[in-house]
């Protein structure tokens, strides 16, 4: 039996095993005869044909027990990669054809290309596309990793040093996620440790309505003229005002979501005496979603609202703040202001000592910006 130096046995353990897995999460979905795996000298062929039989009733022929061996697979190893293999994704391939043709889309097809080592230059995204959507329209072997090799238009290529590099970026994406949770961690544990310990059983219980009632919704239409935007916001308020101040939370809605999606929550608030205020995000809102899946836009959101969401928050308390005197007995609190939401929807209102270098995003009117954290709990019982 062929034998490896231990670095490089593991090496073909992630490469041979990990690239066919990796495959079924990103690109699952033709008659290729061979799948070959390369990384420098060492060449290895893996018959298509063989696969199927795999795939279908578990028999390991010698063209894949020598891989098998070679990687040192074991039987749950073996049985995980069958499973996934042959797992079938319910998908409309029209939705699916639609996705492709955006440019989130079309680069994540360019990606798989460069691994896939694709022979067809630029043109190479259409011909996985195509795999894909044939694979999906199949009405037995459905959209599927196996069903996605039978249909791919020549022999797919695996080179060792491209899907290293690309696993190595993955896992630097991986590094850098955590770092920033670890951080945020941190950060989190000092300021809890400045307020001290919260008796969550002595708060109101999220399940009720508080003791300031809720006022009819309000709908403001908005038009940042200095952004040609426009845009609405919902705002909730409670019929009866506290004696003091009254605090001010915004929430951002979600990726393909609106305001409305979160006016259950927002009437709670309302009736423990906040005022709240939801605004639209044209761009990445539930109407962006729609027109990628109508195919009347080719994008499921803009780049430029990762700008403009933030400015959007911005707006809307500076429109509060015009307001507040006249609609609001100058009762609102816009000096610290409850921020819910996306994180860079915060990152609009963040009091940093000087506007940042891209401090088009600051508000000047937040003296502090309060994250109200809402334990999963509690937000579920509010919704």
């Amino acid at each position: 039996m062929v034998t490896f130096p231990k670095t490089l046995h593991r090496w073909f353990q992630s490469i041979c095993l990990g690239a066919l897995t990796a495959i079924a999460v990103q690109l699952p979905g033709k008659t290729a005869e061979n799948i070959f795996f390369t990384y420098g000298p060492i060449k290895l062929t893996v018959r298509v044909e063989s696969l199927e039989r795999f795939v279908q009733d578990g028999t390991v022929d010698s063209n894949l027990s020598f891989l098998f061996n070679l990687v040192g697979a074991s039987e749950e190893k073996l049985t995980k990669l069958r499973e996934i293999m042959g797992l079938r994704a319910e998908v409309d391939p029209v939705v699916l054809s639609n996705f492709f043709n955006t440019s989130l889309g079309e680069d994540s097809l360019a990606r798989a290309a460069f691994i896939l080592n694709a022979p067809w230059g630029a043109n190479s995204k259409y011909g996985i596309r195509a795999a894909i959507v044939q694979a999906a329209q199949d009405p037995e072997g459905g959209l599927s990793l196996i069903n996605f090799i039978r249909k791919y238009p020549t022999d797919i290529h695996f080179q060792g040093e491209v899907v290293e590099q690309r696993a190595r970026a993955a896992q630097l994406l991986v590094n850098a996620s955590q770092h920033f949770i670890q951080k945020m961690i941190a950060l989190s544990e000092i300021e809890a440790a400045s307020e001290g310990e919260i008796d969550f059983s002595v708060l109101p219980d999220p399940t009720e309505m508080g003791p300031y009632g809720v006022a009819p919704k309000e709908t403001w239409w908005l038009t940042d003229q200095s952004r040609n935007r426009r845009f609405y916001v919902d705002v909730y308020r409670p019929q009866r005002w506290k004696p003091d101040k009254t605090p001010v939370l915004v929430f951002s809605h979600g990726l393909a979501s609106r305001p409305e999606d979160f006016d259950v929550a927002a009437e709670k608030m309302a009736s423990y005496g906040f005022v709240v205020a939801l605004p639209q995000h044209p761009g990445s809102d539930i109407l962006q979603a729609k027109a990628l899946l109508n195919r009347t836009s080719r994008q499921g959101y803009y780049p430029t609202e990762f700008i403009d969401r933030p400015k959007d928050i911005s707006y809307v308390i500076d429109e509060l703040e015009r307001r507040n005197a006249s609609e609001f007995g100058d009762r609102l609190n816009l000096t610290e202001v409850g921020v819910g939401g996306t994180p860079l929807a915060v990152m609009g209102l963040w009091p940093w000592p000087e506007p940042p270098s891209i401090g088009i995003f600051w508000n000047q009117n937040v003296k502090s910006v309060k994250e109200y954290l809402i334990p999963p709990s509690y937000y579920s019982a509010m919704l």
